[in-house]
């Protein structure tokens, strides 16, 4: 968040920690690629550079396409290329010595505007810098994406999305939705909103 007059400013502004810090009178703010890599603990690679992210569109291409409205017209999609093209996919492999975050090709990953964004992929990043996130990580996303109830989605997004609430980008509601309607039925809305709510309780009373 930024008031902006003429060159000058007084930017108050959301560090990656969480918290608030208020920089003096600056030219202009802009994050840079490799301090948001270290500070996070991830990479940065294009999608369309990756084997891997290309063999998944290929496969989600072949599944029936999302059909959404636009410009009161229906416009149908491949989900692969939404893939491509609309998210963010972070991911470690063993041979990999660090998570990478494969973005789309068009995006500026230093835009303000993805701040948050990344700040939620640090989570993930962290959860997969060891050997024991990283099996977990595989188990979870490929051995159970079982919907609702046993779904290793809600186990691996909820402390994101926490974040997500803490920090202002979502709502309660809205983060339950997107676990819902994003991740394939992961976690009932109900039943997210009750852990997110005990979680910031008990963050309240430290």
């Amino acid at each position: 968040m930024a008031v902006i007059r003429g060159r000058s400013a007084v930017v108050r502004i959301r560090t990656f920690d969480g918290a608030w810090t208020v920089l003096g009178t600056i030219v202009g703010w802009r994050m840079t690629k490799g301090g948001i890599e270290n500070k996070l603990g991830f990479r940065f690679r294009k999608k369309s550079e990756l084997r891997l992210m290309r063999a998944v569109a290929w496969l989600l291409n072949r599944l029936p396409k999302v059909i959404s409205e636009s410009g009161g017209s229906y416009v149908e999609e491949g989900r692969g290329d939404l893939f491509m093209t609309k998210y963010v996919t972070i991911y470690r492999l063993p041979f990999q010595k660090v998570p990478w975050a494969a973005y789309p090709d068009s995006w500026d990953v230093v835009d303000p505007r993805h701040r948050d964004l990344w700040d939620h992929e640090g989570i993930h990043a962290k959860d997969m810098s060891t050997a024991w996130g990283l099996f977990k990580m595989f188990w979870l996303v490929w051995l159970l994406p079982l919907p609702v109830v046993l779904s290793g989605r809600w186990y691996i997004e909820r402390w994101a999305l926490l974040q997500d609430i803490e920090r202002g980008p979502l709502t309660l509601e809205q983060a339950a939705d997107r676990l819902w309607r994003d991740y394939f039925f992961a976690w009932p809305k109900s039943w997210a909103i009750r852990w997110w709510k005990g979680q910031l309780e008990k963050r309240r009373t430290f």
